[in-house]
C-alpha cells in the first residue's frame, strides 16, 4: 500500500515523498518496483488560477482608478472636515441634552409640580365661592344703579329737581359759599363768637 509522490516546486525542482500504508504487514520484496503517483504541485495549481486573476485585472485596474480618483477630489478634504465639524456638534448637543437631563430637568419638574399644586388649591378656593350668592348681589347692585338712573332722569323727582333746577342749586351753593366764609372767620376771630372769662360770668 506505500507509494511514491513525486511533487513539482515553483522553481522548476522536483521532491518525491514515501507515503507509507497503514498495513504494517504487508512488505515490498527486493526488486519489487513502488507505484508513483504525479503530484501537481503549486505551480500546476497556480497555473489553473491564472486565466481567472486574468479576467479580474482589468476590473481590479479600474477599481483603483475610481478609487484614486475620489482620493484626489479637492472636495473630499472640505467634506472630511464638514463632517468633523458636525461629529463635534453632535457631541456638543448631547452634552447639553445630557447637562439638562441632569440639572435643569429636575427643577423645571419641580416647578410644574408647584404650578399643578397651586392649580388645586384655586380649584378648592373656587369650589367654595357661593357663585349664586355673588351673582345675586351683583345683580341687585345693578337693579339699584338702574332706580338711581331713572330717578336722575325723571324730572319730577327730587334728585332731578336738585340736579336741574338753577334757583335750587344757586340757593344750596350761596349756602355753602356762606358757610364756609362763617367758618373762615370763626377761625381769624373767635372772639367775635365765643365770650368767657377765667374768673367766672360779670
Amino acid at each position: 500500500g506505500s507509494y511514491a509522490e513525486l511533487i513539482s516546486g515553483m522553481l522548476g525542482d522536483v521532491k518525491m515523498n514515501i507515503l507509507m500504508t497503514n498495513n504494517f504487514h504487508e512488505y515490498y520484496a527486493v526488486g519489487d518496483t513502488i507505484p508513483g503517483k504525479l503530484n501537481a504541485g503549486l505551480t500546476e495549481s497556480v497555473a489553473a488560477f491564472v486565466p481567472q486573476v486574468e479576467k479580474i485585472l482589468p476590473k481590479l485596474d479600474s477599481i483603483l482608478t475610481s478609487l484614486n480618483t475620489l482620493l484626489n477630489n479637492p472636495d473630499i478634504p472640505a467634506t472630511l472636515h464638514s463632517v468633523k465639524n458636525t461629529a463635534e456638534h453632535l457631541e456638543t448637543t448631547s452634552l447639553y441634552l445630557k447637562n439638562f437631563m441632569d440639572k435643569d430637568m429636575p427643577k423645571l419638574t419641580e416647578k410644574l409640580n408647584i404650578i399643578e399644586d397651586n392649580i388645586v388649591i384655586v380649584s378648592d378656593d373656587l369650589k367654595d365661592i357661593n357663585f349664586a350668592l355673588t351673582f345675586k348681589e351683583i345683580d341687585a347692585t345693578i337693579t339699584n344703579v338702574k332706580m338711581l338712573t331713572d330717578n336722575l332722569n325723571n324730572k319730577n323727582s327730587s334728585l332731578n329737581l336738585l340736579l336741574n333746577d338753577p334757583k335750587l342749586y344757586n340757593n344750596l351753593n350761596a349756602t355753602f359759599v356762606n358757610a364756609s366764609d362763617l367758618l373762615e372767620d370763626l377761625k381769624q376771630n373767635p372772639s367775635r363768637y365765643v365770650h368767657f372769662s377765667l374768673f367766672g360770668r360779670k
